[in-house]
Parts: C-alpha cells; sequence; structure tokens
C-alpha cells in the first residue's frame, strides 16, 4: 500500500521557530567582529528583515527571511562556512555553530533560527552562486548521509533518512529540485516546483521517513542535498579531467 505523504499540508513547520522583532534569543555566546570599514559594508549583502506580505503564507514569509539571512551569512562569513559545507551539522563545535548564527545577518530584533535551517539557507546561498550557471554533472554515486560514528545520536539517524530521501529527489528530478530551492517562496515558479516534485515523494522515501513535514523542513534537506550534491559532482568531474 502506497504511503499517504502530506508534505504540503502540514501546518506546524517545527525546524523555523518565530522570525519576528523581538524574538527572544541567546546570543551571549555569540562571537564579536570588529566593525567592517564603509566600502566592505557597500559590497556585503543586507541583513534578513522580517518579511510582511499580506499575499503569502506566514511560512512563506519566514522562508524568504531565512533565505535572505542564509545570503547574508555567506557572503559575511564566507571563510568561516564554506569548508564546513561538505561535513556533517553534526560534527560541528561551538565556533562551527556560532558561524552559522550571526546577528549581524539579523537587521532588526532578535531571532530564533535552529541550526539546521541556518546551515540550509547557507547551503543555498552557495549553490545559487556558484552552480546557478553551471551545466549539472552528477558522480556516479549519490552523496550518502548516513553518519560515520559508531554510535549516532537518534537526530544524526533521522536527520541522515530525510536528507537521503532528499537527495534521491535531487538526482531523480534536478531540475524541478532546483527551481523549489532557489526560487522565491510563495512565487508561482516555487509553487509550481513543489508540486511537480510530489510524484518523486514515494518512489524516494523509506519506512523512516516522516509522512507528514512542512514546507520548510523540506526546503532544508532539500537545500543541502542539492549543494551536496552539486559539490559531488563538480569533484567528479575534476578527477574525470584530470584522469584523461
Amino acid at each position: 500500500m502506497m504511503r499517504p505523504f502530506s508534505l504540503l499540508l502540514c501546518s506546524v513547520f517545527s525546524l523555523l521557530m518565530l522570525l519576528v522583532p523581538g524574538a527572544s534569543a541567546d546570543l551571549s555566546a555569540q562571537m564579536h567582529e570588529r566593525p567592517s570599514n564603509s566600502l566592505e559594508a557597500i559590497n556585503r549583502r543586507k541583513a534578513a528583515s522580517h518579511n510582511d506580505n499580506k499575499r503569502l503564507s506566514d511560512e512563506d514569509n519566514a522562508l524568504r527571511t531565512v533565505f535572505e539571512y542564509g545570503e547574508c551569512i555567506a557572503d559575511r562569513y564566507e571563510n568561516r562556512v564554506r569548508p564546513l559545507m561538505t561535513v556533517s551539522m553534526w560534527t560541528f563545535r561551538g565556533k562551527d555553530e556560532r558561524s552559522f548564527i550571526q546577528r549581524r545577518c539579523f537587521s532588526s530584533g532578535l531571532m530564533t533560527l535552529p541550526l539546521q535551517t541556518a546551515v540550509a539557507s547557507v547551503h543555498r546561498a552557495f549553490f545559487i552562486e556558484d552552480f546557478e550557471e553551471r551545466r549539472m554533472v552528477f558522480a556516479p554515486e549519490s552523496v550518502d548521509f548516513t553518519p560515520l560514528s559508531n554510535n549516532p545520536s537518534e537526530q544524526e539517524q533521522i536527520h541522515a533518512v530525510h536528507a537521503n530521501f532528499a537527495g534521491c529527489i535531487v538526482r531523480a528530478d534536478f531540475e524541478n529540485a532546483r527551481a523549489f530551492v532557489t526560487e522565491l517562496p510563495g512565487s508561482v515558479a516555487s509553487n509550481d516546483a513543489l508540486m511537480a516534485l510530489v510524484p518523486q515523494f514515494e518512489p524516494c522515501a523509506t519506512e523512516q521517513v516522516a509522512s507528514q513535514m512542512s514546507k520548510t523542513i523540506l526546503f532544508a534537506f532539500l537545500a543541502e542535498a542539492l549543494h551536496r550534491e552539486a559539490l559531488a559532482g563538480l569533484k567528479y568531474g575534476e578527477q574525470s579531467e584530470a584522469a584523461e
């Protein structure tokens, strides 16, 4: 019997906390940066601001804010976060985690952003920067998100199952996966891409994959899988050329 999927209708998006000015957050451990000079500031991405488009759902508005945040992190803290794009977030330590949660990329108030959502937003930003104009090349083997540690936590195992699920979707329908991750949430292009991806959910799912998840959670896994597959394909292509 086919498992019913309700990835679009789940109203609770647990990975994305309230993204509104004034939301509480403990940023006491935040790493402080020296103020940048005015020339650097001109060339940098703006900090994320709360989106409040009345024509969009709360989740789409929140995701647009997340996208702006990821672009800011990728631009302002590239040297810190880019080396972490090919490793599991479960291996991050304090300094690594703080690299993805930066006060300077929130334009007003305080926001609470789960680490996975923040990391996913940066995966999206780097994918657009590095691969938007490239022809996608897949490595022969898909990226395997299975934990490398001998005693992974339950959360890490759940993440791996859903990241592998997302990787399967990316390989099955790359164009629509790319459009869903890169287009603005709530836009026609984003909504059409999401509808087009639905037929891939069932074939790619294992018994461990949740039958309900929000658009935000789906984005988080697809953004990571899309970028990691693109990086693996780039490495494979470079190795193939070097061997010729």
